[in-house]
C-alpha cells in the first residue's frame, strides 16, 4: 500500500474527476491509479504526457521539461511498489466512492454547478466515509458559484477550493499537462489548482510542490 491514498470521487460522468485527479498528480508528485476499465482516462492522459515529453526531448520548450506521472490499472498497482503518495481515479458509482473513502486518507469530491451536478455529488457526499473535501469545478460566472455554495452551506458542507472554467484547462489535459504547467502562473486556474494542491498537502501533512 502506498504512503497515501487520495480519492476522486463521484456518481456521474463528466464531474470534472479526472481533471481533478490528473492535476493533483502533478502539484503533489503523486503516482495516479485509473479504477475505470472502460474508459480510463487519467491512464490516456499519462501517456499522452509521455509521448508529449518524448515529443520535445532536446527543445527549449516548456513541454521538454515535463516529468512523466507513472499511471496504473488496478492490477499494475498491485505490484508497482508503495509510492509515497497515490491520486485513484474512481469510476461513477456510489458503492465504489464508498469503499474507497473508507480507504483514503483523503476523499476528494469534484462538481459542476448544475442543479443535477450538484444533487448527484450531494449523495456521493453522504456515502462517504472518513476526511471527504468538496471542489467546485468549471465554474463560469460568480453568480453560479454563488448559487452552488449557499446550495452546499445549507447541507452543511463547505467547499475548500474552486476552478474556473477556463478553455486552457482542457487544452493543457489534452496534451498531457496540467493547469499549472499550460497556463501561465497567473491564470485563475493556475492559481486555484496550487490552491487545492496545498490544502490536500496540508491536510495530508505533505508537502506540494508549487
Amino acid at each position: 500500500m502506498p504512503g497515501k491514498m487520495v480519492a476522486v470521487v463521484g456518481l456521474k460522468g463528466g464531474c470534472t474527476k479526472t481533471t481533478i485527479s490528473t492535476n493533483l498528480a502533478v502539484e503533489l508528485g503523486a503516482a495516479l491509479v485509473d479504477l475505470d476499465e472502460r474508459q480510463p482516462h487519467s491512464i490516456m492522459w499519462a501517456e499522452t504526457r509521455r509521448a508529449t515529453i518524448e515529443e520535445h526531448a532536446g527543445r527549449r520548450t516548456k513541454q521538454a521539461r515535463l516529468t512523466p506521472v507513472e499511471a496504473f490499472t488496478p492490477d499494475r498497482f498491485a505490484g508497482c511498489g508503495e509510492p509515497t503518495l497515490v491520486v485513484v481515479d474512481c469510476p461513477p458509482s456510489k458503492g465504489i466512492s464508498k469503499i474507497w473513502s473508507r480507504l483514503a486518507d483523503l476523499t476528494v469530491i469534484p462538481s459542476r454547478v448544475s442543479a443535477a451536478d450538484l444533487s448527484s455529488q450531494l449523495e456521493a457526499y453522504r456515502a462517504c466515509e472518513g476526511r471527504v473535501v468538496w471542489v467546485l469545478s468549471d465554474v463560469r460566472s460568480p453568480a453560479e458559484h454563488k448559487r452552488a455554495q449557499a446550495y452546499l452551506k445549507k447541507q452543511g458542507i463547505a467547499v475548500v477550493a474552486t476552478i474556473p472554467s477556463r478553455v486552457g484547462v482542457m487544452r493543457a489535459f489534452e496534451a498531457g499537462m496540467s493547469a499549472t504547467e499550460y497556463l501561465r502562473p497567473s491564470d485563475a486556474a493556475s492559481v486555484a489548482f496550487r490552491g487545492l494542491a496545498v490544502k490536500v498537502a496540508r491536510l495530508l501533512k505533505l508537502k506540494a510542490r508549487s
